[in-house]
């Protein structure tokens, strides 16, 4: 700062060296000018500085209107600095000289080269802003280093204060924070973004491949070409490419443009085209493959009518005899009429493409397929680039936006592995099945028929259960859009408001038991469900019109996860091909914790922090099937589709209901909580050892009025025996004796919900029984109190409010029986369970 003393004091002055191009004092010549000092003439200036009056040296504070005041320099060699004029007090430490010698560098000195009056309140200005940034540095400062403080001259006093260099490690509230689970942050929808990104991986190794297989060598050799099969089917000389055929050209001294298909694929697309069986033990029967399609074909009805009209007519007899075993014209004629249609369910086309228009090449992924490469490997069998031949279209399935019973306009496809030394004949029921799921057949028309005849006998008995409830669905919602005065032009928007309507169904109306067999699996804890039920309507083999969809709203206090809760949350898909169910009920009663005794404080505590503590509510799975194993390919596919993915899935389940539930698992990235009775075997063993170990520390200990909402390994233990029980383990039982005698009081009220669901009437009664009087032994007598209200898919039907199963089996300290019938006996229970 520069000094107010005048001229005449006996103060000493030392010079500020400006720079002649800025005027600007040189921070490098202040820093050697004071090493230059000795320590006495420091001395000098802090003795000085504390004879002066406290109002000389005091900021500098002027005795005229204005605030600061700093005296008008003429010239840069009349500017001096004091070291006194830093300090406010001569009782600072010796560690002033050093923190003077870095207020003396670390202030930039207007130098004032003219003496106008725009110049001087500028430069006034600065210094005055300069003069208080260095006395605050200096108050605040006054501990650190010359050489940390240099480097940190552009910070604020904030900043130094929120941001020290030394900091004091809070390991405990680091550590509890960190085991706090909460809820992520939520996804916002940005419509510019697409939906679906493939991993940065499988962009990078398809690259890589097609760079490798594309690239041509800088050599004169050329390069084999990125998919040969495809390149020779473009050439002209796709025959050759054949298992077999190099041999045979080889024989025969034929080029590779003269060869010839093999003899069984010529026969299986003769056999196609003219709809004969030349696999037929009776070669009179050839022409009878498909007598009963025939006669259902007004066309060809029509057909034979005329030509034996023109028979007639030409050669004057009555008719041509029929072949054998055909319908005769008089048949014909009498079947002719409006009366009789082809039924599209049943008739199996053939649409046999040219040899000039085969789709040749590998199998590729939809762009909205979700898989890692790692599964689309697995899923291609291994050979991601392995090329198919796609000679004929087939049966046609509806689209999944369709009404489930409507018309199909998706064509199956036939295709054929060239280099497979053995005949076989694939189909792939829509272009999202990948090579694993492709069912297998033999080159013949009777093993093609019997499988397609599988899959359009499944969808005819399904048209005639239920194409009278859709009809009425859709007629209802279109009334309601008209009363609504929506837009009903476009089938598009009704079928959509359709499928939102779908929420709206009676549960009474879903057919749960349709088919005979069925299989329930763990699709994972959730703590929204609502987003893997959006995958399931999204999932491009179900339909997206639903036979009955519940929405999860947990906002809503009928849908409360709580040890009593409200039960579970169904809802119902139809798969497209095999008319297969897949029911995914969100259960909402399996928790083992007891509630709080004061949920407005429990509420508010935890809203209040916005730390929102994620819960762990269950969701599963159950298949129903027909009894049909050509729809599932024989029950090889799925065998292997276990042994390659790890999963549990039946041998005779349909091929599209297993891609179904692993195509939504793998899309959530939940396929590791895809499990069966074995991996949930597994996975309560972990946890059964696990709770033998100490917890954890929480945030913090938690009351009755204020529980802690983490869970401990007891609880997570008691909610998987329940998980073992919906799975329908045929041991729980054993697992819920083993577990009764050291369990504690989370893992009993598990194993009470596991014997109640398993059916095990006697076992939940002891434990009821066994139970210490208290609140959980209230709530397990809670369970059976209101089982009608809160369920609806157990196996056996739940009572109503006022049907008690047995008494409740409470007890006073007196070790009498309360009756809650009677008034003493509710004031008692009241008391108890405070």
């Amino acid at each position: 700062m520069l000094s107010s003393v005048p001229h005449g004091a006996t103060s000493p002055q030392y010079p500020v060296h400006c720079d002649d191009a800025t005027g600007l004092v040189s921070p490098a010549r202040l820093h050697a000018r004071f090493h230059a000092l000795g320590t006495g003439a420091l001395e000098h200036s802090f003795l000085h500085s504390a004879a002066l009056p406290s109002k000389t040296v005091g900021m500098f504070q002027s005795r005229t209107r204005g605030g600061w005041c700093v005296p008008r320099r003429h010239a840069c060699s009349n500017a001096a600095i004091t070291h006194g004029s830093f300090l406010q007090s001569p009782s600072l430490p010796s560690s002033a000289v050093r923190l003077a010698r870095w207020a003396s560098a670390s202030v930039s000195v207007a130098g004032l080269r003219g003496s106008s009056a725009g110049h001087g309140a500028s430069h006034t200005a600065a210094l005055r802003e300069s003069v208080r940034y260095c006395q605050t540095k200096v108050v605040a400062t006054a501990s650190t280093g010359a050489s940390s403080i240099a480097s940190r001259d552009s910070e604020s006093f904030l900043s130094v204060l929120l941001e020290p260099e030394r900091t004091v490690p809070l390991e405990d509230t680091t550590r509890t924070y960190a085991t706090m689970d909460v809820v992520e942050r939520c996804d916002v929808y940005d419509p510019s973004v697409p939906n679906v990104t493939s991993s940065p991986q499988s962009v990078a190794v398809d690259s890589a491949a097609v760079t490798g297989l594309d690239d041509e060598p800088a050599g004169d050799a050329a390069a084999p070409p990125a998919y040969p099969l495809r390149a020779a089917h473009t050439q002209g000389r796709l025959w050759s490419h054949f298992a077999g055929a190099q041999a045979t050209m080889t024989e025969g001294g034929l080029s590779e443009g003269s060869a010839e298909p093999p003899a069984w694929f010529v026969q299986l697309c003769r056999d196609l085209y003219f709809r004969t069986d030349s696999s037929a033990a009776d070669k009179r029967l050839t022409d009878d493959f498909d007598a009963v399609a025939q006669a259902s074909d007004p066309l060809a009805d029509q057909a034979a009518v005329e030509a034996a009209k023109s028979t007639r007519s030409r050669r004057g007899v009555a008719s041509v005899l029929p072949l054998t075993g055909s319908p005769s014209p008089a048949a014909l004629i009498g079947r002719a009429d409006d009366s009789v249609e082809v039924d599209p369910y049943m008739w199996l086309p053939f649409d046999l493409l040219d040899v000039a228009d085969y789709h040749v090449g590998p199998y590729e992924f939809p762009p909205t397929a979700t898989y890692t490469v790692e599964q689309q490997v697995k899923l291609c069998l291994g050979q991601r680039h392995k090329e198919y031949v796609h000679f004929c279209n087939t049966y046609c399935f509806p689209e999944r936006w369709q009404i489930p019973t409507s018309m199909g306009t998706q064509p199956a496809r036939l295709l054929v592995d060239p280099s497979c030394p053995t005949p076989v004949v694939f189909l792939q029921l829509s272009p999202d099945f990948p090579p694993a799921m492709w069912l297998p057949m033999k080159p013949s028309v009777a093993a093609i028929r019997g499988v397609l005849s599988s899959f359009a006998t499944v969808a005819y008995l399904h048209r005639e259960e239920q194409h009278a409830v859709f009809m009425h669905r859709y007629e209802t919602v279109k009334r309601v859009m008209e009363l609504q005065q929506l837009p009903t032009t476009q089938e598009g928007d009704v079928l959509r408001f359709m499928a939102y309507e779908a929420r709206n169904t009676p549960y009474l109306d879903a057919p749960l038991r349709e088919y005979p067999n069925q299989q329930e699996f763990f699709l994972g804890e959730y703590d929204d469900p609502e987003r893997l039920l959006e995958h399931f309507d999204l999932c491009p083999f179900v339909f997206a019109i639903s036979h009955l969809r519940t929405v999860t709203d947990l906002h809503d206090e009928r849908m409360t996860p709580t040890i009593e809760g409200a039960g579970v949350a169904p809802s119902l898909f139809r798969c497209i091909f095999s008319k297969a169910l897949i029911q995914i009920s969100v259960h909402l009663s399996a928790e083992v914790k007891l509630p709080p005794q004061d949920p407005e404080a429990f509420h508010f505590m935890w809203k209040d922090s916005q730390v929102v503590p994620k819960m762990k509510i269950p969701v599963f799975a159950r298949v129903s099937w027909p009894d049909n194993r050509n729809l599932c390919g024989g029950g090889i596919l799925s065998r292997r589709f276990n042994r390659l993915f790890g999963t549990e899935f039946a041998s005779d389940m349909p091929v599209d209901a297993i891609l179904g539930i692993y195509y939504v698992m793998q899309w959530a990235q939940r396929v590791q909580d895809l499990l069966g009775v074995s991996g949930m075997r597994q996975r309560v063993a972990a946890l059964e050892a696990a709770a033998h170990l100490p917890e954890p520390p929480k945030l913090y200990p938690g009351t009755r009025e204020i529980p802690n909402p983490e869970y401990t390994a007891h609880e997570r233990l008691g909610m998987h025996i329940q998980y073992l029980s919906h799975l329908g383990d045929p041991q729980v039982l054993d697992t819920i004796q083993a577990l009764l005698p050291t369990a504690p009081a989370p893992v009993r009220m598990g194993c009470a919900k596991a014997a109640l669901i398993a059916g095990d009437r006697e076992l939940f009664r002891r434990i009821v029984f066994s139970e210490p009087p208290g609140r959980m032994q209230h709530y397990m007598t809670k369970l059976v109190v209101k089982r009608k209200t809160r369920d609806l898919v157990d196996p056996e039907p739940r009572l109503l409010e006022d049907q008690y199963e047995f008494a409740a089996p409470l007890w006073t300290k007196r070790g009498t029986r309360i009756d809650r019938n009677t008034l003493e006996g509710a004031v008692d229970a009241a008391r108890l369970l405070r």
